[in-house]
């Protein structure tokens, strides 16, 4: 009997200082939409971690029989990991948001203005950089670092950097880059540093031919397994690997803004018009506005309605997809995990989570 692969397979961890499990009006909600994301013919396994206040919850669901400990390519969630690092360079008095790039590359790279107006380093992290998403077809998998400045000095900026966004995986291998000139250091050992070792994140690593235990296999949109990112420029980009006890960690580090770093990658930068794309001037995110929405560093942001302010960004790869959010006015959190990609993925994954947030109380 083919009944595995439909058979909603929930294994639900708890644990808190009074290890409570999930109250009833979210459990009920997420084992019935964790059922049909499990039963859906498009989608395979889904590791969940919860953090609300001071609990933490943990489902996992469908093909592959996830665990919490389940490993998961993140993919452009890596990108978040990167922001921290600029903040540390920058609380460190290393650099300044608003510096030119070129001040931190080696060689000349006139190319990197429009009309006088230059690349910052703030416009890497928040997609408005106007640099193409990928230098070549795919997301540059294999260039090495040489080839990577040869091409970036082959192209320019559409138009003056800051005044439109759009996703740039260019831009955020640059800001890797950059940041290595600075610290003298690869960008993986920097996000070793500065966020895994702390925050005691050991499951957590980058792309690499060394396959963890754990690690689940990843589906393409059409359900055929695929070979795992291992590119050596994308480990600031994209091909980190995690779990979701690791990435629950991550959410509460985020969530509870204790330092400057955290709050440095959530305070918006930019500001764009919702219904054109077109930046505007910058607006006040805790004020409730359906026609706009923002970035910080890697960090989208949006607050149309009363307690609906949702702070996310989300993975893919060949074959993962992954969503991250945060409700800052409800402390709750969420960290999606799924080893099929495919925007129809993403969409459940959104819904899942909009759902629960529903539920829960603003005090």
């Amino acid at each position: 009997m083919k009944t595995l692969a439909l058979t909603l397979l929930l294994s639900v961890t708890c644990f808190s200082n009074y290890a409570q499990v999930a109250p009833a009006r979210y459990d009920t909600v997420l084992q019935r939409l964790g059922r049909e994301f499990s039963e859906d013919t498009l989608t395979a396994g889904l590791s969940i971690g919860i953090h609300y206040k001071g609990d933490t919850w943990f489902y996992n669901f469908g093909k592959g029989n996830p665990t919490q400990s389940s490993i998961y390519e993140i993919g452009s969630i890596t990108k978040t990991f990167a922001g921290l690092v600029l903040a540390h360079a920058v609380s460190e008095s290393k650099v300044a948001l608003d510096d030119d790039i070129r001040k931190y590359m080696k060689g000349n790279f006139p190319n990197l203005m429009y009309n006088g107006e230059p690349i910052r380093l703030v416009n890497l992290a928040n997609t408005s950089s106007c640099l193409p998403d990928n230098l070549l077809t795919g997301p540059d998998m294999g260039f090495t670092r040489d080839n990577f400045f040869t091409a970036l000095a082959g192209i320019k900026p559409d138009t003056i950097p800051g005044t439109k966004t759009h996703h740039s995986n260019t831009a955020a291998m640059l800001l890797s880059l950059i940041l290595e000139n600075i610290y003298k250091e690869p960008i993986d050992m920097l996000i070793q540093r500065y966020v895994l070792d702390p925050l005691q994140m050991t499951n957590t690593s980058f792309g690499s031919a060394a396959t963890p235990m754990q690690m689940m296999t990843g589906y393409n949109a059409a359900g055929k397994a695929v070979p795992y990112l291992t590119a050596t420029l994308m480990k600031g980009t994209g091909s980190m690997r995690s779990n979701s006890t690791d990435m629950v960690k991550y959410l509460s580090y985020l969530q509870k803004q204790e330092t400057q770093e955290t709050r440095m990658v959530l305070t918006p930068t930019v500001t764009v018009d919702a219904s054109t794309n077109k930046v505007r001037e910058p607006v006040s995110m805790d004020l409730v506005n359906d026609r706009v929405y923002a970035l910080s560093l890697n960090w989208l942001q949006y607050h149309p309605g009363k307690n609906q302010l949702r702070i996310w960004t989300d993975g893919g790869t060949a074959g993962f997809r992954s969503y991250i959010v945060m409700y800052p006015e409800k402390q709750l959190s969420f960290i999606f995990l799924s080893n099929r990609t495919g925007e129809k993925v993403l969409d459940k994954l959104y819904n899942i989570g909009l759902r629960i947030s529903q539920l829960v109380p603003t005090e």
